[in-house]
């Protein structure tokens, strides 16, 4: 099929353009109306034809990113772009790829286009230039399609599922003050939140939740505190209380999926991720599912008992900052912009 194999053609040169402004104007210009067109004429064609004319829905999106008016501090930033060079400890090489990335995303108009987070995306595809650019611009056209950008502002989650739902970032650090979040699924209900408000209101408050911790107001907070912009942060997972039913089919599909959009759209921001008290089911689970993860975040994981995980902690943190149910003795809270219940609990 000649119109399919000058679409392609065209694809594969774009993917090789060294501006992804010369890239747009392609798509723009011919390549859209010709996939319409295509399109148009579905009917009949071949299961893998199909197939390939969704791929080209994506990449054409991907390349196609909303834009949104820059702010003045985003602009700063990127005039300070060797002060993130060096805070994130580059090589000449990696900061060849991270330049290269910053220049390919010039049209990209979005609040997110600045050095301390496309370097997320940069590290978070080995460096890899064309890989880091077309991740950050699926990010951006996610956010604006799913209305990310304003979620914090416009969605208003049940008052149950904040009370019952226990993870918040503390107001303690670690040893080298960076952040510490502590969730504990173990006490999270997610059958009896499945059962009282549906898939679709629990993945939406999954994105609430996400969101508020890689962007909330407790970000800008820290950073006036610290003197410095934000790196990476550790994650403490309490799996005490993880029993068979939080494995059926919907709570894993929520979890799976939530996984799935962290990875994706919130990458590179972990330091170490603590799990403690996982129980033989959760290993179970576990021994699968870790292959489905990149190996950078494997490499951050540690997997404790319920009997040693305090020793493992006070390695990475004082554990005074901990909450009474993390640490007994221990006197930690969350910060002021998230909800303070770490205990959890049963929906009814």
């Amino acid at each position: 099929m000649p119109l399919l194999s000058s679409l392609f053609k065209k694809r594969e040169q774009r993917r090789e353009s060294i501006r992804v402004v010369k890239a747009k104007v392609l798509l723009n210009s011919t390549m859209l109306s010709q996939k319409k067109l295509v399109q148009n004429n579905r009917k009949g064609v071949s299961v893998r034809t199909s197939m390939l004319l969704d791929e080209l829905e994506d990449v054409s999106m991907i390349f196609s990113a909303p834009l949104t008016k820059p702010n003045e501090a985003v602009e700063d930033d990127w005039k300070n772009v060797a002060f993130f060079v060096n805070y994130w400890n580059m090589t000449d090489q990696q900061e060849f790829a991270f330049l290269e990335v910053r220049d390919r995303l010039l049209d990209v108009q979005h609040p997110f286009n600045r050095p301390n987070v496309v370097v997320r995306y940069v590290r978070a595809r080995k460096f890899n230039v064309p890989k880091a650019e077309a991740m950050f611009r699926a990010m951006v056209v996610w956010r604006v399609t799913n209305g990310i950008d304003s979620m914090l502002q416009d969605y208003t989650p049940p008052p149950e599922l904040l009370h019952k739902y226990p993870g918040a970032i503390l107001k303690g650090t670690d040893i080298d003050g960076d952040p510490i979040f502590v969730g504990r699924p173990g006490a999270t209900d997610i059958p009896g939140m499945l059962d009282e408000f549906g898939y679709d209101q629990m993945m939406k408050f999954e994105l609430y939740w996400r969101e508020s911790v890689a962007s909330g107001k407790w970000i800008e907070d820290w950073q006036k505190q610290s003197g410095r912009p934000l790196h990476l942060a550790n994650i403490i997972l309490d799996l005490r209380g993880f029993n068979r039913k939080m494995m059926a089919s919907q709570p894993i599909k929520v979890q799976r999926e939530a996984a799935s959009v962290s990875q994706e759209n919130y990458p590179e921001t972990t330091k170490k991720i603590i799990i403690l008290g996982a129980p033989s089911c959760f290993m179970f689970i576990w021994s699968m599912a870790k292959n489905c993860f990149d190996p950078g975040v494997l490499a951050k994981v540690e997997i404790c008992g319920s009997s040693d995980f305090l020793e493992v902690l006070e390695k990475y943190m004082d554990l005074n900052v901990l909450p009474p149910c993390i640490n007994p003795n221990g006197h930690g809270e969350a910060v002021e912009s998230m909800p303070p219940n770490f205990e959890g609990g049963k929906i009814r």
